[in-house]
């Protein structure tokens, strides 16, 4: 499973960007950054080689978000999708409203197009409210 970093996770947390699976409750598909470490439930991802994560990780941690929750996200808000792979040169990620209105990113990374157009969306979003 491919999440943002926690960067992008903090600045679409920032623009108002909530997970439809928030919902208080831990799974074990999760992945959280902890201590500048990144880690799945199941045990660090990164560096040492623990087995289990402990606690502190989802309690304390930040919850990375996956492609998976994005495109949920997009989903469940009403939007549609279009993906192209340049090969060579990145990703271009474009979401799109009933409207036809597009929001358009791209990046060297599937997780940086998406971050970059879904930032795109949600400023525009908040500009509209």
């Amino acid at each position: 499973m491919v999440y943002l970093e926690k960067e992008d996770v903090l600045r679409l947390k920032e623009l108002g960007f909530r997970s439809p699976y928030e919902t208080g409750e831990v799974y074990a598909y999760e992945y959280y950054s902890y201590k500048n470490e990144e880690w799945s439930l199941g045990g660090q991802i990164t560096g040492n080689e623990s087995l289990l994560a402990p606690q502190e990780v989802y309690k304390q941690g930040l919850k990375l978000y996956t492609i998976d929750e994005i495109f949920d996200w997009i989903h469940v808000n009403g939007y549609g999708m279009r993906l192209i792979k340049n090969i060579g040169s990145g990703f271009k990620f474009i979401v799109f409203d009933d409207e036809g209105i597009e929001y358009k990113g791209s990046g060297g990374t599937l997780t940086k197009a998406i971050f970059n157009t879904i930032e795109k969306l949600l400023i525009k979003r908040n500009e509209n409210r």
